[in-house]
């Protein structure tokens, strides 16, 4: 039953190497969860049931109240579980990064929906599976 468990490894994380907005390395990373971390699966849960709360809901001259889609912006940031950056680790610090480098963002999408990166046993191959998705 347990080689189906992918909770603890969804929650631990794989380390992302950061590239500079011109492709060169930098000595930088983040540590990204999967989208079946608890964190994820919370914050996707929490801004659905205030969606759901705002259906039909009207402001004070009777007017509908608009729903807002679910922010990525948010869900990606409470992706990342630690980084290697000056910057305190915080969530404001988090989402800020999420806005100001989107290729930053589009990248921890990616790597946080590749089960690969984190169930695959990285023992049976020599080069790690963050480089071979990298390229």
């Amino acid at each position: 039953m347990e080689e189906f468990f992918t909770r603890q490894k969804s929650n631990e994380g794989v380390k992302l190497p950061l590239v500079h907005p011109d492709g060169s390395p930098s000595k930088h990373w983040i540590k990204v969860r999967n989208t079946k971390s608890d964190a994820f699966r919370d914050k996707l849960s929490a801004q659905y049931e205030m969606q759901q709360a705002a259906i039909g809901a009207q402001d004070e001259n009777g007017n509908a109240i608009e729903v807002e889609a679910l922010d990525q912006n948010v869900l990606l940031a409470t992706l990342i579980a630690d980084w290697s950056l000056e910057d305190e680790l915080s969530d404001e610090n988090k989402l800020k990064l999420m806005v100001e480098a989107p290729q930053i963002a589009d990248q921890i999408d990616k790597y946080a929906t590749n089960n690969k990166l984190f169930f695959s046993d990285p023992s049976k191959d020599s080069t790690t599976t963050l480089e071979k998705s990298a390229s």
